[in-house]
């Protein structure tokens, strides 16, 4: 290793080299990166429940070519004129569309049964609101009504949505409009500006930190100079792998950026304290290689997801932390040989430090009663993945979300749907029947069902015309294809997952003489956060023996391998403290919390260990680099407060307290154990 080292100090430039033949090596695949506001990759495909989501929207239509439009009387004009003209618009940007909207069933029942046209729009509208069918198309408030416009294109035009909020319609107020390319384009709007942004406020502050840490302007150059080619070659591997960036696979890219801070640190930490030669370059490089290691384990430990986009986090970022470990040490001596730092290091970092020394034995208690409380926590850890979280904060398209979730429950609906391939006589009437007996079940706000009447018991029978069994049109059955369809509505999500875990109606499902299944958005996120729950067993379990197996590589002594991961795993208690007190859910990202920082809490460790238990020094200058890089690891994702998205909000946060708690028992706790423990035997 020394020869090595002695190579690169020698060769000043050849990380320079290295760097631009790096970047040159992913510039051909540039052009292929995608920056996407699309939300699959959440599921798991080789999952029967999203095969059987992939053939129920083949069937009945995908999310994606759906349209909701929200329209609500002004007070002034004719309201279901307006209707009418919003319709017409509709039909003519979009050739071949279906429009279902209370309208035209509304104007044909109040001719024939108020004639004289008495009824005021709020009593209309109340009235409609009782009907079996048309109901789903009334705000649970009654003051508007939903047009739904199902078309068959890959993409809209591009001014249809801004053609339908520019037009002034007489009679009703501007229309409120949701669909999954509206949410798409704003997804990756945010995107782009969370990566611009926490960047950007990355290097800024880091600059300031470094110039206030080292009281020189040199520093942060040099930092610069490692950091930037790191977190280009990160952006290039997304054109090299053929992954998009999307709200999950995008947390590489400052994750890197900031590990890449780490590591300058470390080396401008040992510039700082031990002078510049390659003896501290030596010191540095085999623990680092090591922490590098077991960060990019913890991240290849996210293969164990049966998500896409965790797995392809997983790859990005491993690969980056490998790559980034190479560039640093080959930058490093460039930046040592131009770089002198002759301030001390200021006085509160001093005092910290100082305080750390002489407080060991407090904060080694503080921190077993953090343990045994987060055991006694764990328990009321909850998982629950909703793709909801990922809305934008602050975005149009949220706000449309939320209020078409509040008035028409879009989000809490549970289709039972069967098929007949043998074309079995009396098909539709068993499915009928059979779907009739659960309508009385708790927390059902109704049931739409093909053989439902569609009149009131004091009205007229006037079906919707797309509500016949004989149009072809007809969302609930099809009879060229013998396939059933029953949606049920719910008060909650727990209700609707009550319901589907029913022994009794799993066993009637299952005994029907031809294929049936249930269908919802609440069943597959629910399956998701089974499989989160695995995945984050699995890739901890995997993470944790790859690490203790790197440090034994490290120390050559299984004690003190085991003796190693006592300081990352504590810090995740208050993981665990955060998210049970604050009431904050495990979702895709916040559950990943733990992995991550279990990958990069042992880069101080592995240096700890390399420095005590290898080369029988005391810390010395080290504690000061650990001390850099603690505190710019909790700045660098505290900034992730900055992004649009909720999850990446909490993660980051959640990341940031447990790097401070790591920093105080890699400095008190795990130098008492090494004392106490850490000789070999």
């Amino acid at each position: 290793m020394q020869n090595l080292i002695q190579a690169i100090w020698n060769r000043p430039y050849l990380g320079l080299l290295v760097a631009l033949l790096l970047l040159a090596s992913g510039l051909p695949t540039a052009h292929r990166i995608e920056i996407s506001g699309s939300l699959s990759g959440f599921e798991a495909k080789q999952a029967p429940i999203f095969e059987e989501a992939q053939r129920f929207d083949s069937l009945f239509g995908r999310a994606d070519q759906l349209v909701f439009i929200g329209l609500k009387p002004s007070g002034e004009g004719d309201f279901w004129k307006a209707c009418a003209q919003l319709e017409r618009r509709c039909r003519a940007s979009i050739p071949g569309e279906r429009v279902w909207s209370p309208r035209a069933f509304a104007l044909r029942y109040f001719n024939l049964a108020d004639p004289e046209h008495e009824l005021g729009l709020d009593s209309q509208l109340s009235l409609l609101k009782s009907h079996p069918q048309v109901g789903r198309l009334i705000a649970a408030d009654k003051q508007s009504v939903l047009v739904v416009v199902q078309h068959n294109l890959e993409t809209l035009p591009e001014t249809f949505m801004e053609s339908l909020l520019a037009d002034s319609y007489d009679g009703a107020e501007t229309p409120i409009v949701y669909s999954i390319p509206q949410l798409e384009t704003a997804i990756r709007n945010s995107l782009i500006r969370d990566i611009v942004l926490i960047c950007s406020l990355i290097f800024v502050l880091v600059m300031g930190y470094l110039v206030w840490a080292y009281k020189s302007w040199k520093v942060p150059l040099f930092s610069l100079l490692a950091m930037t080619p790191s977190l280009l070659f990160a952006f290039l591997l997304y054109g090299l792998f053929n992954i998009p960036i999307n709200v999950i696979t995008a947390l590489a890219l400052p994750v890197v950026l900031v590990l890449s801070l780490c590591d300058s640190v470390h080396f401008l930490g040992a510039l700082q304290h031990e002078g510049s030669q390659p003896a501290s370059l030596t010191r540095l490089a085999v623990p680092s290689l090591f922490s590098s290691l077991t960060s990019a384990a913890a991240f290849f430990s996210f293969f164990w997801s049966e998500t896409a986009n965790i797995q392809h986090l997983g790859l990005i970022t491993g690969t980056a932390l490998m790559a980034e470990f190479a560039l640093s040490l080959l930058l490093a001596p460039l930046w040592m040989k131009h770089s002198h730092i002759n301030s001390p290091a200021p006085k509160v970092l001093q005092a910290t430090l100082q305080h750390f020394q002489t407080q060991k034995r407090s904060w080694t208690w503080g921190f077993a009663l953090l343990g045994v409380g987060a055991l006694l926590l764990m328990p009321s850890l909850r998982f629950h993945s909703d793709p909801e979280a990922f809305y934008p904060r602050g975005e149009a398209i949220t706000k449309a979300h939320d209020h078409f979730n509040r008035q028409f429950q879009s989000q809490k609906s549970l289709s039972i749907w069967m098929e007949n391939p043998q074309e079995k006589p009396k098909f539709l009437e068993i499915c009928q029947s059979f779907c009739e007996q659960w309508k009385g079940k708790d927390g059902l706000v109704s049931a739409e069902l093909p053989m439902q009447q569609s009149e009131w018991q004091e009205g007229l029978p006037i079906p919707l015309p797309e509500l016949n069994l004989s149009s072809p049109a007809s969302p609930y059955y099809s009879q060229e294809q013998q396939v059933y369809k029953a949606d049920f509505k719910f008060e909650s999500t727990e209700q609707l997952l009550a319901f589907v875990r029913d022994s009794a109606f799993q066993s009637q499902l299952k005994s029907l003489d031809f294929p049936a299944y249930t269908h919802s958005g609440v069943l597959l996120y629910e399956y998701i956060n089974q499989d989160l729950a695995r995945s984050l067993f699995k890739s901890l379990s995997t993470s944790g023996l790859a690490i203790i197996f790197i440090l034994w590589l490290l120390t050559r002594s299984w004690k003190q391998a085991l003796i190693g991961l006592i300081p990352n795993l504590l810090p995740l208690s208050a993981a665990v403290w955060a998210f049970t007190l604050l009431g904050v859910d495990l979702n895709l990202i916040t559950a990943i919390t733990a992995v991550v920082c279990l990958g990069l809490l042992d880069d101080d460790t592995v240096h700890v260990l390399y420095r005590r238990m290898i080369l029988k020094e005391p810390l010395g200058g080290l504690e000061h680099s650990m001390l850099d890089s603690a505190i710019l690891l909790s700045l660098g994702f505290g900034l992730f407060a900055f992004s649009r998205f909720y999850p990446t909000q909490v993660f980051g946060a959640v990341s940031a307290l447990v790097f401070i708690v790591g920093i105080l028992g890699e400095l008190t706790f795990f130098q008492q154990v090494l004392d106490r423990f850490g000789r070999k035997d």
